[in-house]
C-alpha cells in the first residue's frame, strides 16, 4: 500500500508551532509515521542588548543603550557616541579578546542592568582620563545554531543521548540577515507510539534554550509527514 505523504507548513514571530490531526493518523505498523524537514528560515534579529544588560552610567548621567542586536565592534561604537562622543571611546581589542576603555569622565558599570558583562568589564566604577582594558573577554551572546525539536520523534542523539531534535541550521549570517536551511538529502525522524493525533514543534538554539519571544521576525518552517 502506498505511503501517504502531507505537507505542513508553519509561520509566525514564537518559537512553538503545534498542528492537530484528526482523525489520528495509526502509527502501530512496523514503518509508522515520519518526520522530516524540508526548509527552516528565519531574519537573524534576535536582541543580544535588552533592557537586562543596556545600562551605565557616564559621569553624572545615566544612559540605555538602545536595544538590538550587535557585534562588539558596533556597540563599542553606539556607547562612544554617547553625549555627542566626547567622554567615552571603547575600542574592541580581538587579538588579546578584551575591550579599551578611554574616558575624560568616570565610567560607572556599577548600576541596574549593567552592560559590564557584555564587555568584559567588573561592575565597579573606572576612573578618569585613564586607560582601562577590560579584566575578562566580552560576553556578547550570538547564537550559532536554530534546531528544531518534534515532539515524539526519536532516533537522533547529542553527545550519546537521544533527542527529539529532527534538524539543526548553522546561523553562517550577520545580524538582520536572512537565515535559509533547506537540506539537500531529507532525514526522516520515526514518531514514537501507536496513534499521531497533535504534531508540536519548538525552535531551540544550539544550548537547547527556546529562541526568545521578542525574536522579532517570522520564522518558517515547512515539514513532511509521511504515514
Amino acid at each position: 500500500m502506498p505511503r501517504k505523504q502531507q505537507v505542513f507548513n508553519f509561520s509566525g514571530s514564537k518559537n512553538t508551532f503545534a498542528h492537530s490531526i484528526y482523525p489520528p493518523i495509526d502509527c502501530s505498523s512496523a514503518l509508522g509515521a515520519t518526520i522530516a524537514v524540508l526548509s527552516l528560515s528565519t531574519f537573524y534579529t534576535v536582541k543580544n542588548i535588552t533592557k537586562q544588560n543596556n545600562c551605565l552610567k557616564i559621569g553624572e548621567h545615566e544612559h540605555e543603550i538602545p536595544e538590538g542586536n550587535y557585534n562588539l565592534t558596533q556597540l563599542c561604537e553606539t556607547i562612544s557616541e554617547l553625549n555627542h562622543g566626547d567622554k567615552v571611546a571603547l575600542t574592541p581589542l580581538y587579538a588579546l579578546n578584551r575591550v579599551r576603555c578611554e574616558s575624560h569622565e568616570n565610567v560607572d558599570f556599577d548600576v541596574e542592568n549593567s552592560v559590564n558583562k557584555v564587555l568584559g568589564f567588573q561592575k565597579k566604577s573606572y576612573a578618569a582620563k585613564q586607560t582601562h582594558v577590560s579584566e575578562t573577554e566580552p560576553k556578547l551572546h550570538h547564537i550559532q545554531s536554530l534546531c528544531v525539536h518534534c515532539e515524539g520523534a526519536v532516533g537522533a542523539h547529542i553527545n550519546g543521548l537521544q533527542t527529539n531534535e529532527i534538524h539543526s541550521a548553522n546561523v553562517l549570517v550577520p545580524p538582520s540577515y536572512r537565515i535559509v536551511s533547506e537540506p539537500h538529502t531529507l532525514v526522516y525522524y520515526k514518531i514514537r507510539g501507536d496513534q499521531l493525533s497533535e504534531l508540536k514543534f519548538t525552535i531551540r538554539d544550539e544550548n537547547g534554550q527556546l529562541i526568545s519571544e521578542d525574536w522579532g521576525s517570522s520564522v518558517n518552517l515547512s515539514v513532511l509527514l509521511t504515514s
